[in-house]
């Protein structure tokens, strides 16, 4: 059997609130040439009961034997892929109907630039699904920018302004050539990405082609208390690596930012989901 195009890839754990709606988002695609790898965690919820609900031949459901953790799964996901680009797809996040047809047209469009990633913007939703904040991320039109820039960019934000798993479409290749996903559990894709955007460079669609949930049960808010200083230490790690790709400048803004942007997270956690 052919490999398909592009493997959505679902890690899972207790996921049963959302996960019919994420998968149902997937199906709508106007693009058809992906696989929805979905590997659960050993949830003990009844996940699999959903996901079974689902007779879709393109659904492609794995099982661990252990819990891996989210990092762990994340990387067993990868292992599993079999498409040339992957996108990772939280079970609580949504996609627009057309953004895997213009994700890839981003790589299509624009062969000879040696892109890795192609993101777009993404809406904010809370538990319910209400709009909390529309058109979030990269500012400006749709442009190639510069591994390195957009590195940079990240850095003096002191956030994850490139997206989330589900807002980004990658480069299998290029992913697996940068290693597996690393803890801590708020910044191992951001870490990835600036691992594949040191080698590669990134294409921004200014279109909002996908939901990003926030909520008091998910992963990002557990960790919420941690996530300036885990995004602090990232930036010194890059600053080890190689100094001249942020700048000095821009890493101490970035510093000051990520704990900025913490409370903020924090709050905008708060009063959505009040």
């Amino acid at each position: 059997m052919e490999a398909p195009q592009i493997t959505v890839a679902m890690p899972v754990y207790n996921g049963e609130g959302f996960v019919h709606l994420a998968i149902q988002s997937v199906l709508d695609q106007t693009y058809s040439d992906f696989e929805l790898l979905i590997v659960d965690n050993c949830s003990t919820d009844g996940t699999l009961d959903v996901v079974k609900t689902f007779s879709d031949p393109r659904i492609r459901l794995h099982i661990n034997s252990t819990n891996l953790g989210m990092v762990g799964n994340w990387n067993r996901s990868v292992e599993l892929a079999t498409g040339e680009y992957i996108k990772f797809l939280s079970h609580d996040d949504l996609l627009d109907t057309t953004c895997l047809e213009d994700q890839l047209a981003g790589f299509f469009d624009h062969k000879q630039e040696n892109i890795g990633i192609v993101t777009c913007k993404k809406r904010v939703i809370n538990e319910s699904g209400k709009k909390v904040m529309p058109g979030f991320g990269l500012r400006g039109q749709s442009r190639l920018i510069s591994g390195r820039v957009a590195i940079r960019k990240s850095i003096r934000s002191g956030r994850n302004i490139i997206g989330e798993p589900s807002v980004v479409l990658i480069k299998t290749n290029a992913l697996r050539a940068s290693g597996p996903f690393e803890p801590p559990e708020f910044t191992p894709d951001i870490k990835m990405w600036f691992k594949i955007l040191q080698k590669t460079n990134l294409y921004f669609i200014d279109k909002t082609l996908a939901s990003y949930r926030i909520s008091e049960k998910s992963t990002s808010s557990s960790v919420s208390k941690s996530q300036g200083a885990q995004f602090v230490t990232l930036i010194h790690e890059i600053m080890k690596t190689d100094s001249t790709i942020a700048g000095r400048l821009n890493a101490k803004i970035g510093t000051l930012r990520s704990h900025l942007n913490s409370q903020l997270r924090r709050l905008i956690t708060r009063i959505s989901s009040s």
